[in-house]
């Protein structure tokens, strides 16, 4: 049984390694190593664990690159919320760039809700590897004593995306709003696509804010339970078809 639950983490890294050529290719290349890296370093971990007549232990060594692969995610996270502070201010900044209609400030707006797509992806990629490390550390550690706990600021994300949104919105409506030129038909197009993009930015961040933090609920709640226990513990967890987590249980 245990076999088959180590088999569903190391789903979670095949999901992962499938999704992760687009966004690592924008990243530092020093960072495009350590995420790659620590992808490979827990399938490793996975499979040494299933493999181990010791459930749940590791050694001293393993147990200090886990601990290392959780303080670069911290890393990770700062920089795509630097990442997204420097465009929310570029935003903040843009100004009409047309002598006569809008199409250029159009185009610039687009521009700016186009660059926001990769940093929502790298986000979530730190998600996917925050909710892949905290699989992993509760099945070795359900008490939470050896592993640091990774604080994805789930909330403060949020808000900057829901600040860059309003940001977006201002910008539509004020360089967008009215021209001699554009007709107003074109105008209003022009404006709605931009609120349409904006909206599916900020719908991204929620949905994939939303799913991290009712799984890890689930583990928190569930490791809670089984504090009392003393036995082996296994690490349950069900897929959608499209190999979503959408449930995670320990189990004595």
């Amino acid at each position: 049984m245990a076999q088959a639950h180590l088999a569903d983490i190391n789903r979670v890294i095949s999901r992962l390694n499938s999704g992760i050529s687009e966004i690592i290719d924008r990243l530092e290349s020093e960072d495009q190593s350590k995420i790659a890296g620590a992808i490979s370093y827990l399938t490793e971990m996975a499979v040494y664990i299933r493999n181990s007549p010791y459930r749940g232990e590791i050694s001293i060594e393993k147990s200090h690159v886990l601990e290392q692969i959780i303080r670069d995610t911290y890393i990770w996270r700062d920089k795509v919320q630097r990442d997204w502070s420097d465009l929310t201010k570029v935003t903040e900044a843009q100004v009409a760039k047309d002598t006569f209609g809008t199409q250029d400030t159009h185009r610039e707006i687009l521009g700016l809700l186009a660059r926001a797509n990769p940093l929502i992806a790298r986000y979530g990629l730190f998600l996917q590897l925050t909710a892949l490390t905290t699989m992993v550390s509760s099945y070795l550690d359900p008490t939470g004593s050896k592993f640091t706990q990774v604080k994805p600021e789930v909330e403060g994300w949020i808000k900057r995306v829901e600040g860059f949104k309003a940001t977006v919105v201002e910008k539509a409506s004020t360089l967008l709003g009215e021209s001699s030129i554009t007709g107003r038909e074109l105008l209003n197009y022009r404006r709605d696509e931009v609120l349409r993009l904006a909206d599916k930015v900020e719908q991204d961040a929620h949905s994939q804010a939303s799913d991290f933090v009712m799984l890890m609920q689930r583990l928190e709640g569930t490791t809670q339970k089984m504090m009392p226990t003393n036995g082996p513990v296994s690490l349950a967890l069900r897929y959608d078809d499209e190999g979503k987590v959408q449930d995670a249980a320990f189990i004595d």
